[in-house]
């Protein structure tokens, strides 16, 4: 700008392209304005660029990531004149996402430029993190002949061979992210079984892979719709409170055979704790450990590797990223695996329904203490019939 050279249409295309993969929408809308005010004319690209900044805004905020389930008290916070900030990121109503994606679309199709399947995708997004479930079904009938109540119904529709009619090479035709946009605009919605129909269905009918990610947004909004409510505020569970297992085992089943992740493990048995069903709870930790083991063999054989580089005085760039990003992993895991112990150990609080044989108290927990000890807390204390059990481990200096 200083040097009076304007920027192109591809230089705006990726500035719009970071400000969208880094959630800061203000930086989207500036350059935006930018754009129009030197003249020059978007194309497709700019335009999913801006939406997707539109729809993505403040997504690595916690506190706005947390917020997206629809609830009364969020959806009357958002539709305030001015909401607080981790509910402002998806305003309702006037000056809302909804609108605003709507109103780009619409001139996007002034301007004579054909949406793709990326478009159609974050308009999903956006109409149904305002709540609009009804736009969205419309979104999935009109593009691609998408009946979601018939196929929640289980109707068979006489126009079904629609969804087929699209080539595999059209613009249009649906990817594994748009099984992710469903998943979550449904998810974020209450909509569960609904989404897993969806995904189900869109996979099964246009041979569209179903990634872990997916699996990831279907388990987690499977158990925060599970988990046990406060009762003092009238609140209950969406979903029956065994629905994660249930899961489970459609996604480690034909035809997915999903190899799950830790972070997959941590929602299982955090739900299987909540139910107080300890045996499912130290079998599903067994079987996760061998996850834990890998990563520390992968990271121990990076680490020799490194300094292999390092004496020869050569490049560690990739392999220095490597490192960082296994041993990160290893460490969350290791937390994780941290975490679980302590849930096994305190669901012994109700043993007398947990361990009517007395079983766990007097022979498994103390053998599962010894085997696991270096995931143990330094105190370490559980319930059995005649009071409780402390043991104080030494530390290694000790």
């Amino acid at each position: 700008k200083r040097s009076g050279k304007t920027l192109s249409v591809r230089d705006y295309s990726i500035i719009l392209s970071f400000a969208r993969w880094t959630g800061l929408r203000d930086v989207a809308d500036t350059f935006w304005k930018s754009m129009q005010n030197d003249g020059i004319v978007p194309d497709l690209t700019c335009y999913n660029n801006y939406l997707g900044a539109i729809v993505s805004n403040l997504r690595h905020d916690p506190n706005v990531r947390h917020a997206r389930r629809m609830t009364t008290f969020r959806t009357e916070t958002r539709a305030k004149p001015n909401p607080r900030t981790r509910y402002a990121a998806y305003r309702f109503g006037t000056g809302g996402i909804k609108e605003d994606v709507m109103e780009l679309h619409r001139e996007m199709l002034k301007v004579d430029i054909v949406p793709n399947e990326e478009t159609f995708r974050l308009l999903i997004l956006g109409v149904g993190r305002e709540g609009d479930l009804d736009a969205v079904k419309k979104l999935l009938r009109q593009v691609w002949g998408i009946a979601v109540d018939a196929i929640v119904n289980g109707v068979k529709e006489t126009n079904a061979g629609h969804e087929l009619a699209i080539s595999p090479t059209s613009p249009l035709y649906p990817t594994s992210f748009l099984v992710y946009a469903v998943a979550h605009v449904f998810g974020i919605n209450n909509a569960l079984p609904t989404a897993l129909r969806l995904v189900d269905h869109i996979s099964q009918t246009y041979k569209v892979e179903v990634f872990d990610y997916v699996w990831h947004e279907l388990l987690e909004w499977t158990f925060v719709l599970s988990a046990p409510r406060q009762l003092s505020r009238g609140e209950q569970a969406v979903l029956p409170k065994d629905s994660v297992q249930k899961l489970w085992e459609v996604m480690r089943n034909e035809p997915y055979n999903v190899r799950p992740t830790m972070d997959m493990y941590n929602k299982l048995i955090k739900s299987l704790f909540y139910q107080q069903r300890t045996q499912d709870v130290w079998h599903y930790m067994c079987e996760a450990l061998p996850l834990y083991k890998a990563m520390r063999t992968e990271t121990r054989t990076l680490n020799k590797a490194l300094h292999r580089v390092l004496k020869l005085s050569q490049p560690v760039g990739t392999l220095q990223q490597k490192y960082n990003r296994s041993r990160l992993n290893e460490k969350w895991a290791r937390l994780l695996l941290r975490r679980w112990v302590r849930l096994l150990l305190a669901s012994m609080r109700s043993w007398r329904r947990v361990d009517k044989d007395l079983a766990w108290s007097t022979r498994l927990i103390p053998n599962i203490v010894l085997e696991w000890k270096e995931f143990m807390p330094s105190n370490v204390w559980y319930d059995i019939a005649a009071g409780r059990v402390s043991i104080k481990f030494r530390r290694n200096e000790e």
